[in-house]
């Protein structure tokens, strides 16, 4: 994550740019394991029995997931974008279906990000000198 952005920006905005390492190792692991432990605490009140006259319930963690989570990921994908000097507007290519996942992947999670500065930024990978 840039030095200059809070945890809150890195989720919240769609400014700046952000390295591949970053985008794995501080989002896209950290939302795996999320989704992960969301999944299993729904097994766990499915096998439980938990509902009222056969009706199952649901105990509201993967639907707190999937309500929270796209905000995220849309603002650090495009981030991602920024950092290759692309527009965010791509993102709408995930709706494509199989070929628009298979570029966003490659895309933001396999091509380096743009050397030096571009138009949506510093390089994060530039050390700034201090002070």
């Amino acid at each position: 994550m840039d030095s200059q952005m809070t945890f809150v920006e890195f989720l919240v905005t769609f400014e700046g740019r952000i390295t591949r390492r970053v985008f794995w190792r501080q989002f896209v692991l950290p939302l795996g394991v999320i989704w992960l432990v969301t999944l299993y605490i729904e097994a766990v009140f499915q096998s439980s029995g938990f509902g009222l006259g056969g009706v199952e319930m649901r105990s509201g963690a993967s639907s707190f997931f999937y309500l929270l989570a796209p905000w995220p990921i849309v603002a650090v994908s495009v981030k991602r974008l920024h950092d290759r000097n692309k527009s965010g507007t791509l993102m709408w290519l995930v709706l494509v279906p199989v070929i628009g996942w298979i570029w966003y992947l490659v895309e933001v999670g396999f091509l380096d990000g743009t050397h030096g500065p571009n138009f949506f930024g510093a390089d994060p990978l530039e050390r700034q000198p201090p002070g």
